[in-house]
């Protein structure tokens, strides 16, 4: 095997890893370092010169080696420990993002369940009589393609029904009007649309940045994402006009 390739990669990997996010690696990663160590230590016990420089050389690039390969475990492992804590204490208590499954070794993806089931037991036990004693029936989950699911609120049984505009007598409906942009009763509030006390849906309009809400949820948001915020951060986006308040459904808000 390529050594010399073998450690570049390594190390390039652990840099990578720095990234909050999460980045795909080979599924033998682990493994092509391991045989690129235990080579190494073969050419070192050829040599049997321990103060020479060619030894010594070998023993630092076995050094860096190791040291690497566990920066990619713990920054990775810290990243599943991360998830599975955020996943415990959401209504999508089972439920990890394909996109990031997809990115996590087999060894991984089972990390990331004994982890969340054991946070749940634990919360169980300790906290869940106290946290959850107020709380309403679960809400469903609106998933995103975008770090994190948030709870929607179910509709209220007191909420008006919308009324069905009647045909025009040039036969096209309300829905053709509105598409038209002749709606006249287009809604004018939408920006300000709250699905609940705490969250605005709301869809994004060009990339944004990563950022960190008010509930301490990280989000990389990309236009055209339609994503529940917290309503500090989604009308602060509204007002900046990176983002726009819409309906319980993105067919009900009307796009500039």
């Amino acid at each position: 095997m390529d050594i010399d390739k073998t450690l570049e990669e390594v190390k390039q990997t652990a840099r990578r890893e720095k990234a909050r996010d999460l980045k795909p690696i080979p599924s033998d990663f682990y493994s092509t370092a391991a045989t690129a160590a235990k080579n190494l230590e073969a050419e070192m016990i050829k040599i049997g010169r321990p103060r020479s420089v060619e030894y010594k050389m070998l023993e630092d690039e076995l050094s860096g080696l190791v040291t690497d390969a566990e920066t990619v475990f713990m920054k990775r492992a810290g990243k599943v420990v991360e998830r599975a804590t955020s996943g415990a204490f959401t209504n999508s208590k089972n439920i990890l993002l394909k996109k990031d499954v997809d990115k996590l070794l087999p060894a991984e993806q089972e990390l990331y369940e004994d982890v969340l089931q054991a946070i749940l037991k634990a919360r169980t036990a300790l906290i869940a009589e106290l946290v959850d004693a107020d709380k309403d029936d679960e809400k469903p989950v609106f998933k995103t393609n975008q770090k994190g699911q948030m709870p929607i609120q179910k509709e209220s049984k007191s909420e008006k029904p919308k009324e069905t505009k009647p045909e025009s007598a040039s036969g096209s409906n309300s829905t053709d009007s509105a598409a038209n942009g002749s709606d006249p009763a287009a809604p004018s509030e939408a920006s300000a649309n709250l699905i609940n006390e705490n969250y605005v849906l709301v869809r994004i309009l060009k990339d944004l940045p990563e950022f960190m809400g008010e509930d301490k949820r990280t989000y990389q948001l990309h236009a055209q994402d339609e994503v529940e915020l917290p309503a500090a951060n989604a009308n602060l986006l509204i007002k900046r006009g990176v983002a726009l308040g819409i309906t319980g459904s993105s067919e009900g808000n009307p796009e500039s």
